[in-house]
């Protein structure tokens, strides 16, 4: 199944950092989807599995603060600044309570969201994030400067393919960003606030799973890393409304890699 038949709206949002691109499809209660941490990743990275969930909730599909095609600000703490950030989309959409569907970075922001702010999350998502343990991450402490404007357009491209959208548009709007110095020297800071070893046992979801009331599905690809699969048998466990499901061959990427069976799951888990 592709994303053809469904119809997407790119909208903006005023916020208090400046304006938030987002994509929204469907009706219903309504799911907001975090992405990912690479700089050309956003919103538009859900499309491909958008249409299994779209067909029953409605789908809000946001660019973090601090991610292109959206504004920045500086001096951001990052896991505070992008929790705040999902809280005041909420707000600045009236949106009260709602289920949050996050990947990697995303998926971290999503479970950290569900322990501070409970009342606000439904169901809670989590996919492919070592967000469970207390580790530095290297590639974003030493974070320095983009990838190559290829690496953006192949991802840019490969997520809008099926999707009655405008790439080129979006891929320039993206890279207008990740051209300009003072969102670079953004970004820069925030990975390396994220990668940062003590910021990361700071903020850490293992200590917090257990006083996290709302139900939550750990949906991981069974290739993922060896790190994220060691501990995952765990995670139910640890979560008093906990529930893990094993994705066949899929990775990290698992909403891209496998679209459907990843929107097939969701709206399984969601709909219970």
């Amino acid at each position: 199944m592709t994303v053809a038949g469904l119809a997407f709206e790119q909208k903006n949002v005023s916020m208090s950092h400046g304006t938030t691109h987002y994509v929204e499809a469907g009706t219903g209660y309504p799911v907001i989807m975090l992405h990912g941490s690479m700089i050309f990743q956003g919103g538009i990275d859900w499309l491909p599995c958008m249409p299994q969930i779209a067909e029953k909730f409605r789908v809000l599909a946001p660019d973090f603060l601090g991610w292109p095609t959206g504004d920045t600000r500086p001096n951001m703490d990052a896991f505070p600044s992008l929790v705040d950030f999902v809280r005041e989309f909420q707000d600045s959409l009236g949106i009260s309570s709602s289920h949050l569907v996050g990947t990697s970075m995303g998926g971290w922001i999503a479970g950290l969201v569900a322990y501070e702010s409970s009342s606000r999350v439904g169901k809670c998502v989590q996919t492919g994030h070592n967000g469970f343990t207390t580790s530095p991450n290297r590639g974003m402490t030493n974070w320095d400067q983009p990838p190559a404007d290829e690496e953006a357009q192949k991802w840019v491209m490969d997520v809008t393919k099926d999707a009655d959208i405008d790439g080129e548009t979006i891929l320039q709007e993206k890279l207008d960003k990740i051209h300009d110095p003072g969102f670079v020297s953004a970004f820069r800071n925030l990975m390396h606030s994220m990668g940062d070893g003590e910021n990361r046992e700071r903020y850490a979801l293992g200590r917090r799973l257990p006083h996290t009331p709302v139900p939550t599905l750990f949906l991981f690809g069974e290739n993922d890393s060896p790190a994220t699969m060691a501990i995952s048998e765990k995670l139910p466990q640890m979560t008093p409304h906990g529930r893990l499901v094993v994705m066949k061959d899929s990775g990290h990427r698992n909403h891209v890699e496998q679209p459907v069976v990843f929107g097939r799951n969701v709206v399984d888990f969601l709909s219970q």
